[in-house]
């Protein structure tokens, strides 16, 4: 029956456990909100920069002293 009693005794704890680190998650992720009056007309976004491979001046000095 003790056994009963541990096994029991060790499910609560990590129910609590679950329950207790879920709710410090969500306190830390809200920490720090403020509530705000909407913008009326949102604001432009900026041009997006091109991403990936580009040759840019130093590529090109890398390929000029790469070379055999």
């Amino acid at each position: 029956m003790s056994e009963n009693r541990t096994k029991e005794g060790r499910r609560e704890f990590l129910k609590g456990a679950r329950l207790a680190g879920g709710a410090a998650v969500v306190a830390a992720a809200s920490r720090g909100v403020v509530a705000s009056e909407p913008e009326s007309a949102p604001a432009p976004e900026p041009e997006a920069k091109p991403k990936g491979y580009r040759v840019t001046d130093h590529v090109q000095q890398y390929y000029k002293t790469a070379q055999f």
